[in-house]
């Protein structure tokens, strides 16, 4: 019998097997379970916005009745040349109306609204161009902004005028693909009342208003600025 006994403590040494009894209280170690392993996630960063084809705009400008700001959409129009659309922002910030003087006809707007830009080493470019007559204003050309009341007003210009000449347009110097170009917009009025019966090169002005101060008239000068980065 005890030789019996020699026999199975050799075998399970010889095996590795560590004896136990049903009365020994350690439990077993079990094997260590595999580490997970890390995955790893690159965060996702939004790409930057590209300057060429977004939408430029200024800080705006007020006083205690009106805001301006300008904008210029990215893309092109199509009108015997490629022109660009600028747009005129009034916002009246005030508690009464407020009406403002811009000529519908975008031709006719210079010297009370004109933007100007400065290409480096190159001479400005004025939009619209200077027209000193050609136009009857009408009381269409008095617009009225309600106390909050935001309109807006397309103005189109081209960097692409046609070669003298020629039928081919041609990309002015300084507006290159890409090239940043100081702009300022500047919108002022010194008109509180029209009166006709003045002579012009295109006929008698018209009365409007009755002749008298036009009802909410905004006077005053405010511009704003920035550098437009030039799409296609």
């Amino acid at each position: 019998m005890a030789l019996h006994r020699l026999s199975l403590v050799v075998a399970l040494l010889l095996s590795g097997c560590p004896a136990t009894t049903r009365n020994d209280p350690t439990p077993v170690a079990s094997s260590p379970a595999a580490p997970a392993q890390a995955t790893s996630s690159v965060a996702s960063i939004p790409a930057a916005a590209d300057p060429v084809s977004t939408v430029f705009q200024t800080e705006p400008a007020k006083d205690e009745r009106l805001e301006i700001r300008l904008t210029i959409e990215p893309g092109v129009e199509t009108d015997r040349v490629p022109m660009h659309v600028a747009e005129l922002h009034f916002r009246n910030v005030s508690d009464e109306q407020v009406r403002i003087y811009l000529p519908v006809p975008e031709a006719f707007r210079f010297g009370l609204s004109s933007i100007v830009f400065r290409p480096e080493g190159q001479p400005p470019l004025a939009v619209p161009e200077p027209r000193p007559h050609g136009y009857v204003v009408t009381d269409k050309d008095f617009h009225l902004l309600e106390p909050g009341q935001s309109k807006a007003f397309e103005q189109r210009f081209t960097i692409d005028p046609m070669a003298r000449g020629t039928r081919a347009t041609k990309r002015r110097p300084g507006f290159e693909l890409g090239a940043g170009v100081p702009v300022r917009w500047v919108y002022e009025n010194k008109i509180r009342s029209w009166v006709g019966g003045k002579r012009s090169v295109d006929g008698p002005t018209r009365t409007l208003f009755d002749g008298g101060v036009i009802p909410g008239i905004w006077k005053g000068r405010l511009a704003v600025s920035g550098t437009w980065t030039v799409p296609r």
